[in-house]
């Protein structure tokens, strides 16, 4: 990866690897009537994420220093999904509608970056 820092024109080269991890649990139920359906469901997302350090390096002043991050994104889920069955002359007419909630389980992340 190459970097431009400031008004230097020496590239900047670094790298930075990382990991990613990611799980869903879904829990819903649906019932269903001859003229239409409601299905009340609720959902956890777990993710986490992390990026290692990284200094560029180059043979002048004005290197960027990335230190460690890490990131957790959870999130809960809690909505109802509808849909009335209504017929009409060229078929079945089903319109759907569909209200969510959705609630951050805590804070973004931590980012710090450095110049030396």
């Amino acid at each position: 990866m190459l970097k431009w820092v400031g008004c230097s024109i020496v590239p900047k080269a670094g790298s930075r690897g990382g990991q990613q991890a990611f799980g869903s649990l879904a829990l819903g139920d649906e019932w269903r009537g001859t003229n239409g359906l409601l299905s009340p469901y609720g959902r956890v997302n777990i993710a986490r994420a992390s990026l290692d350090s990284d200094c560029a390096t180059t043979r002048t002043t004005g290197a960027l220093t990335y230190f460690r991050q890490t990131i957790r994104d959870d999130a809960a889920f809690q909505g109802l999904r509808s849909a009335l069955n209504m017929p009409s002359k060229f078929g079945m007419f089903t319109p759907q509608a569909r209200l969510a909630y959705q609630h951050s389980l805590q804070d973004a992340g931590q980012r710090l970056d450095g110049i030396q």
